[in-house]
C-alpha cells in the first residue's frame, strides 16, 4: 500500500514538474528544437547510411598512399611567384 501510495505521489512530482516547465517555456519553442534535433539526428543516421552502403571501391591501403604526392605539380615550379609592383620611383623629400 505505502509503494503504491509512493509511485503516486512520485507520478504526480513528475507531472508537476514537467508542468511547470511547460509554464516557463512555450511550446511552439519546444517543438521547433525538439524538430531541429530529429532533423540533425536523421541527417547523421542518413550520412552513415550512405556512406556504409557506398557503391565506390574501399580506400585504398596506407602502403599505397606513400608515393602519391598531395600536389601534382611540375618539376621546374620551385618558386612562388612575384607580386607585381609598379616601377615609380619616390620622391625623396628630405
Amino acid at each position: 500500500m505505502i509503494t503504491r501510495f509512493l509511485l503516486i505521489l512520485a507520478g504526480l512530482f513528475a507531472v508537476g514538474i514537467v508542468g511547470a516547465f511547460l509554464l516557463y517555456v512555450s511550446v511552439l519553442s519546444l517543438l521547433a528544437a525538439i524538430s531541429i534535433m530529429i532533423g540533425l539526428l536523421a541527417t547523421l543516421v542518413l550520412g552513415y547510411w550512405a556512406g556504409c552502403n557506398s557503391l565506390e571501391q574501399p580506400p585504398k591501403s596506407a602502403k599505397n598512399l606513400r608515393n602519391v604526392s598531395a600536389i601534382d605539380a611540375s618539376a621546374d615550379v620551385t618558386f612562388f611567384p612575384e607580386i607585381p609592383t609598379p616601377n615609380a620611383t619616390v620622391p625623396q623629400s628630405w
